[in-house]
């Protein structure tokens, strides 16, 4: 009987809570939706109870801007800029030192860009792609305190079978232009790389214009017996592979040899010198200067403050010669054109230094020639 009782009291408890109403629980929208709930792009990453569920404070965000002039924008997974949407971010912050440790970022994008291809140097089966200047200002660039803005080498993730992918020796490049799906920028305090996502290589012709050929040629090049743009051996100013910073203010050492490299002893007279006890072959003053003005802009009197210039005789003397040395050639990559200079991008392959890239630039002048500025490696 007493359990009877207990089970119609436990019945009559439950029987009156059903009967009572609880207040229900209002919750308040947010006065204005985030970018994050709004954003389409993400739609296709995350599902939508989880876009719900980040509010946009807790997400990573990081400053870019396009190319290194551009407007500089804070971008949250999903934004956009140029041609390219932000896919995902990853920032490791360390705010005991106010260090960024590493920053991972993934665009995506349908984009063709020029530039040309080469082995990687630190991975023996891998290649890079090497974006031109030209399209610098097409590429995001991290703004980061920490860490360079934009390295312009990718680490290239090529699908098996793709047409025209690369097949390179050490000392050859691939001038090109590729279409990519996407790139990443991996950046921290260890090795990392930047790579992008190939969907297409289309192999460039080598042909150099016109200008720019004779440009190459007249700096101190010739094309070799077979037919190879190569430096002139002997004596050229590519020799010098620190490069001049101001071409108009070389030795004037390097002029004579430039000077030579593009002369032959029927353009030199025979005159005495003092210490020698023979007559010389020297370029006369006025044929010497004149030519490096016309191609350098250097002054006279620069020249002859030296002790390769003989007053009384008036002419430029240096005694020896220069060893043939190897064979040096010379791949044209491309040219960028600014204003009214044009910059020449290549690359020096020879047995002992291996393959280095190196930037001749040179000014138009209003009347139809130009001066060399500088010669630099890159």
């Amino acid at each position: 009987m007493k359990k009877v009782f207990m089970i119609f009291l436990a019945l009559a408890i439950f029987l009156s809570g059903c009967g009572k109403t609880e207040e229900p629980v209002v919750v308040e929208p947010n006065e204005e939706p985030s970018e994050v709930e709004n954003s389409e792009v993400l739609e296709g990453t995350y599902s939508e109870t989880e876009l719900s569920s980040i509010p946009e404070e807790e997400q990573d965000s990081m400053t870019f801007k396009l190319g290194s002039n551009g407007k500089t924008v804070e971008l949250f997974p999903g934004d956009s800029i140029g041609e390219w949407v932000l896919t995902k971010l990853d920032v490791d912050y360390n705010p005991e030192t106010d260090w960024t440790d590493s920053i991972e970022a993934e665009f995506s994008g349908n984009v063709e860009l020029k530039g040309h291809i080469e082995r990687n140097v630190m991975a023996e089966l891998a290649y890079d792609f090497v974006v031109d200047r030209s399209e610098f200002d097409r590429m995001p660039f991290l703004v980061s305190k920490d860490f360079k803005e934009f390295r312009g080498n990718f680490v290239m993730n090529i699908p098996e079978g793709l047409e025209n992918s690369p097949n390179l020796d050490w000392n050859e490049s691939l001038p090109c232009k590729i279409t990519i799906s996407g790139f990443s920028i991996s950046c921290a305090y260890t090795e990392t790389f930047d790579s992008v996502d190939v969907v297409k290589i289309e192999p460039l012709s080598e042909e150099i214009p016109a200008l720019y050929e004779e440009m190459i040629l007249n700096f101190g090049a010739v094309y070799n017996y077979e037919g190879k743009l190569a430096v002139r051996k002997g004596v050229s100013l590519y020799n010098n592979r620190e490069g001049y910073m101001d071409c108009s203010l070389m030795g004037t050492a390097s002029y004579y040899s430039w000077v030579m490299s593009r002369t032959s002893t029927e353009d030199r007279i025979e005159v005495s010198l003092p210490g020698f006890t023979s007559k010389v072959y020297a370029y006369d003053a006025d044929f010497f200067e004149t030519m490096v003005s016309e191609y350098f802009g250097t002054s006279a009197e620069y020249l002859r403050n030296s002790d390769f210039y003989y007053p009384e005789q008036n002419c430029y003397f240096i005694d020896g010669g220069a060893g043939i040395g190897d064979t040096t050639y010379i791949q044209y990559l491309f040219t960028e054109e600014k204003e009214d200079k044009v910059i020449i991008y290549f690359n020096l392959s020879d047995n002992y230094y291996g393959v280095s890239k190196h930037a001749l630039t040179v000014k138009l002048l209003p009347d139809g020639g130009y001066n060399y500025i500088s010669y630099l490696p890159e």
